[in-house]
């Protein structure tokens, strides 16, 4: 059971680093003088992405 929870989180954990890097893809892209509250927006997307993932990670077993 620990072993499919484990692949389940790990899963998830990818899942959202994908997210992110896509996030970053696309908000490096863009002119932050020219939109900056849509910068700022993906950066706070980011690090609630990033937040989720380190509380993932905490969560598992080393």
């Amino acid at each position: 059971m620990f072993q499919t929870l484990n692949a389940t989180v790990a899963s998830k954990i990818s899942e959202l680093e994908e997210h992110q890097d896509r996030i970053l893809d696309v908000t490096f892209s863009i002119n932050r003088s020219q939109m900056p509250v849509i910068f700022e927006k993906n950066m706070g997307i980011v690090a609630s992405l990033n937040k989720r993932i380190c509380d993932l990670r905490a969560g598992m077993p080393a």
